[in-house]
């Protein structure tokens, strides 16, 4: 059951490191994709959302390097942050009103790589946050540490 606390450290592993990038490149001010310009924009706006949003995806990354090393403490961080990814994907779908609460929107803008590069979406959730919380599952499946 090793790897299956493995697989899930890269899964986590990965969704936080692509999200980190989106970040980096909107945090520089890289318009490489109008997604990003987008991102970078939002974040001049709010820069609170850039911090939440590099918080969870910390927590994403470290729980994938825990999970790499076979702790399960890296499955319950994973689980948490991308709870709380979808959690913001929810919030600016269905609570918050753009019209009257635009900076509510941009401040729980979920960041994602496959959003900013490729413009793949479901809804209100992203690919990283499934990728995060199949990684937090499957590093918690893993068995005992």
């Amino acid at each position: 059951m090793g790897a299956l606390k493995t697989v899930g450290g890269v899964f986590a592993l990965v969704a936080g490191t692509l999200n980190i990038v989106v970040l980096l490149l909107a945090y520089m001010g890289a318009a490489v994709t109008p997604m990003i310009l987008i991102y970078s924009l939002s974040l001049a706006v709010s820069p609170i959302g850039g911090i939440i949003g590099l918080a969870l995806n910390g927590l994403l990354l470290v729980g994938g390097i825990l999970g790499l090393a076979g702790k399960k403490a890296g499955g319950i961080l994973a689980l948490i942050a991308a709870a709380f990814i979808m959690l913001e994907g929810i919030l600016i779908s269905f609570v918050f009103n753009p019209f009257t609460q635009p900076e509510l929107i941009l401040m729980f803008n979920p960041w994602s790589f496959f959003v900013g590069f490729v413009g793949l979406s479901i809804s209100f959730l992203t690919i990283e946050a499934i990728l995060g919380l199949l990684g937090g599952i499957f590093i918690l499946a893993g068995g005992s540490d």
